[in-house]
């Protein structure tokens, strides 16, 4: 008798713990008033300097609909566009880089350093696509006259900023819909 009360007693307490796990889970941790927050993989210089798999170079004719760096139209500008993703890679993976070097054209000549560098930084599923960005980070890396393009190709990191206004960077590539909001793909 006593072994089949402890069995009973057993087999209630493990019923009722099973018991309590499932209302857990039934709870619902991930409402609007507690959404989950992904932190952001933030653009360093190395991931910068690394963005140099060429993807497209030489790119021009394709106006800017918000007017372009310093209100170039596309025919004044070469852009050329690298990555740091694998080549022939079908999505970026968290953390790839993908980077637009923007150069004047004088006459026909290419200038020798960029005008301006946009660099796209791909974050975790979740981060921002249900604000139409992709989970994408834009950032805008000015020019600057002491930067060694040759040690750091795409600016320097300390010129970047993030481009928060989606009527910039995602107003173009957020037309692109499943396409991973990118224009051109690593071969």
């Amino acid at each position: 008798m006593k072994r089949f009360s402890l069995l009973a007693v057993g087999t209630i307490i493990a019923a009722l713990m099973f018991g309590m796990a499932s209302c857990s889970d039934d709870d619902d941790d991930n409402n609007d008033n507690n959404p989950v927050v992904i932190d952001a993989i933030e653009l360093t210089q190395a991931m910068l300097d690394g963005s140099t798999s060429e993807i497209e170079i030489d790119v021009t004719g394709t106006d800017f609909p918000h007017g372009g760096p310093a209100g170039l139209t596309g025919d004044d500008t070469f852009r050329d566009i690298y990555t740091t993703m694998a080549d022939g890679a079908a999505s970026a993976q968290p953390g790839d880089v993908i980077t637009k070097r923007t150069y004047v054209i004088t006459d026909g000549v290419k200038a020798e350093n960029p005008a301006v560098t946009f660099a796209m930084v791909k974050q975790e599923a979740g981060y921002n696509s249900e604000d139409g960005l992709g989970d994408w980070v834009w950032y805008s890396i000015s020019s600057s006259s002491i930067t060694d393009y040759s040690t750091n190709p795409n600016g320097l990191f300390e010129n970047a900023a993030k481009v928060d206004d989606n009527t910039k960077c995602a107003g173009c590539h957020g037309g692109l819909g499943d396409e991973d909001m990118r224009f051109t793909y690593p071969s």
